[in-house]
């Protein structure tokens, strides 16, 4: 069979029975603006291309597949979503053909689970004062944290957990009052939280572990009351849980603090985190009663 016309804004053959390899044709359909193509393949095909014109994309392209070969990758400067999860791309972040940092009204940067390597672009981040998502969890991307990360006035969600990061977070990343998640989980970052600065006034969700923290609990998190989730496990955190940790965070669902070398009792005060589900404080010098 042949694909000779394709004129309907979406091609939708998911769960359908083929028993073959997809036409031959198929594989250099171009993706005209606003149309979709949503598709199940057969496992044994061979890897499917996807070719991008100059232009032709304008929208978003979020493909469930493995082993995308992107081509020909030009994308429209009005675009306001990339997003190529979970494609096992494997090479430099991002694929050199995407040249995200010429897109002036990008928005959001969702590059999680691929094989991506290297160190984190800078190009990324120079020319995307607009953007609100950058996403590039679940990759091998090495190296420190860009200072220019920092530079991003309209940040919102920075995930870059299970990378293989190092050295230390930028200060200026705690300066970013525009940040509700930040997620930095199974790295192998070093260096210090500031005790006592930050200005995240909108975070909800505050992920370092592992981060070889030392000292008390960053003071600075109880001036933000819209967290969530905190979660500072493996760390070297000492001295006591604050007993009013209650008032300052009323809207806690989740804390993680085990296995660091916290001291004193599990404050009572607990009980008054009526949003509370999630409680870690394993491994941990906590004596006294508990709750």
């Amino acid at each position: 069979m042949d694909v000779v016309h394709l004129s309907r804004r979406a091609i939708l053959a998911d769960s359908c029975p083929v028993l073959a390899a997809a036409p031959a044709a198929a594989s250099s359909l171009p993706v005209a603006a606003s149309h979709v193509l949503a598709a199940s393949r057969p496992p044994e095909t061979v890897p499917l291309e996807i070719w991008l014109g100059p232009g032709q994309l304008e929208s978003e392209l979020s493909v469930q597949t493995q082993h995308l070969n992107i081509k020909d990758a030009e994308l429209d400067t009005t675009k306001e979503k990339v997003s190529h999860d979970s494609l096992n791309i494997v090479g430099t972040c991002p694929p050199s053909q995407l040249k995200l940092g010429t897109i002036p009204e990008l928005r959001h940067i969702l590059l999680d689970n691929n094989s991506f390597s290297g160190s984190i672009p800078t190009s990324l981040l120079h020319n995307n004062s607009k953007l609100q998502t950058l996403k590039l969890a679940y990759n091998f991307l090495n190296g420190n944290i860009p200072q220019e990360t920092c530079n991003l006035s309209a940040l919102e969600y920075l995930s870059l957990r299970s990378n293989m990061l190092t050295g230390s977070i930028p200060f200026g990343i705690f300066n970013m009052s525009s940040l509700r998640k930040l997620v930095l989980t199974a790295n192998s970052l070093s260096g210090r939280i500031p005790l006592e600065t930050g200005n995240l006034s909108n975070l909800e969700i505050l992920s370092v572990p592992s981060i070889s923290q030392t000292g008390p609990i960053p003071s600075f998190i109880f001036n933000m009351s819209t967290l969530k989730n905190i979660d500072f496990d493996y760390n070297n955190l000492s001295q006591s849980i604050p007993v009013d940790i209650y008032i300052d965070l009323p809207e806690l669902v989740e804390l993680y603090l085990s296995s660091n070398q916290l001291t004193g009792g599990i404050p009572a005060t607990f009980g008054n985190l009526t949003r509370l589900q999630y409680l870690y404080l394993s491994e941990n010098d906590l004596r006294g009663r508990y709750i």
